[in-house]
This record gives C-alpha cells, sequence and structure tokens, in this order.
C-alpha cells in the first residue's frame, strides 16, 4: 500500500524536483491512458474493494496510536436519508444530496460536519470518498470535503 509508484510523478525542472501527476498538472497522459485500460478489465464486487479500503484504514489507524479495531455497524443521517456505516465507512447509494454551499473562501455544508463528528476526524477535509461507475468499476479516490456527484463533470462518470 505505500509504495510510491515512480510512473505517478514527473520532474519539474523549474522547481528541480519529482512532482505528483494530477488532474491539473503536465500534458502526461499516463493518467488517461491507464484509466482506458483499467477500464477494459471485469470490476472487482464492491465488498472486496471496501473490504480492501477498510484494511488500509487499519493500517492508519494502527500507525496513529489506536490499538482497537473499528468494527461497527450503524447509521447516519445525511440531507434526511439514512445511509449505513459499516466499519470506516458510510454506503450510500442512489445519491440526492443536496449541493454544498459555497461563501467566496470555503465550501459549507452541515453533512461534512455530521460526518466528521460521527468519524471523530480532525477536519472535513479529512473525509475520504470513493465513487464507482455504473458498471461498478472505481472512478474517483479523493480526501476532501467537496464529494462531487455531478455527472457532467470527470468524477461524475
Amino acid at each position: 500500500y505505500f509504495i510510491q509508484d515512480e510512473e505517478g510523478y514527473y520532474y519539474n525542472y523549474e522547481k528541480n524536483e519529482y512532482l505528483l501527476k494530477g488532474v491539473r498538472g503536465s500534458n502526461d497522459r499516463t493518467r488517461n491512458e491507464k484509466a482506458s485500460e483499467q477500464a477494459k478489465l471485469d470490476p472487482v464486487p464492491l465488498g472486496k474493494v471496501y473490504s480492501y479500503i477498510n484494511e488500509f484504514l487499519e493500517l492508519i489507524r494502527e500507525d496513529n496510536g489506536f490499538t482497537d479495531k473499528n468494527t461497527k455497524i450503524d447509521a447516519i443521517e445525511l440531507d434526511g436519508t439514512k445511509h449505513i456505516i459499516i466499519d470506516n465507512g458510510i454506503i450510500i447509494t442512489n445519491n440526492n444530496w443536496i449541493s454544498p454551499h459555497w461563501n467566496c473562501k470555503k465550501i459549507y455544508d452541515k453533512k461534512y460536519d455530521d460526518i466528521k463528528k460521527k468519524f471523530d476526524l480532525e477536519r472535513v477535509s479529512d473525509i475520504l470518498w470513493f465513487k464507482f461507475t455504473d458498471k461498478g468499476h472505481l472512478a474517483v479516490v479523493a480526501s476532501s470535503c467537496d464529494i462531487n456527484w455531478d455527472n457532467n463533470l470527470s468524477c461524475g462518470f
């Protein structure tokens, strides 16, 4: 999990350092080419992906001094809809969330405060979110307080 893939970086001559490739990064097409390659594979069942994610989060929790494994079944209500919590995550399907409210400096949405409180996070930007395509492929992995469900954007699939 923790080995950095050199193909995920490019060398920036102005800064004289390696930088992570990203959506707004260099003209490198590696990310798009890899996505096209992965899209041709059969998707792994959601349960297996979810299990790997929880295993990874538990490793991070252990590294931060938590000794008890976070195993639970719970629920959280967001925008008037109850969602199931299993271990470290919320399962959200058929999402109809209300769009977040923006001001000039930051996003505000009570859902993020509720999630932060429920999972005892330091910041709402510590929320990890994963978005799957209709075919079951994992399309987006992000850490932020701007969970995006817009199907018209590249993360919308």
